[in-house]
């Protein structure tokens, strides 16, 4: 059976119908968290962190991966899977900001993200 993968810190049992919906056309959702990223992090770290990911990722033979979260590590793990032959993507969301001023002055923002369509990674 196919197999869609959630690497991202969004768990699939909070997204919404469309997203479920696209998700299951490439088979079923197994949610693997993505990790927390150190910013002390080093290079050499997050190479050594993708590559056990990968690795992990891999076993459950996906037909798609949904890679997002902190940008170097996610750019690292997108070109891994990608050189494997592994369709990976990223959701593409409406981002509906609502901004008032609050009692003391401060400024509060509201985000919700509407979810639109799955995007394919390109790798030139």
């Amino acid at each position: 059976m196919s197999k869609f993968i959630n690497f991202t810190n969004h768990i699939s049992e909070r997204w919404n119908e469309k997203q479920l919906s696209e998700a299951k056309k490439y088979g079923d959702i197994i949610d693997i968290p993505f990790p927390s990223i150190s910013p002390t992090s080093t290079e050499e770290e997050l190479l050594s962190l993708a590559e056990s990911y990968t690795e992990q990722i891999l076993s459950h033979e996906p037909s798609c991966v949904l890679c997002q979260g902190e940008s170097v590590f996610a750019t690292l793990m997108v070109t891994m899977l990608i050189k494997r032959n592994i369709q990976v993507v990223a959701a593409s969301s409406k981002r509906n900001v609502t901004e008032i001023v609050g009692e003391d002055g401060k400024n509060i923002k509201n985000v919700v993200f509407e979810f639109e369509r799955f995007r394919k990674y390109i790798i030139v």
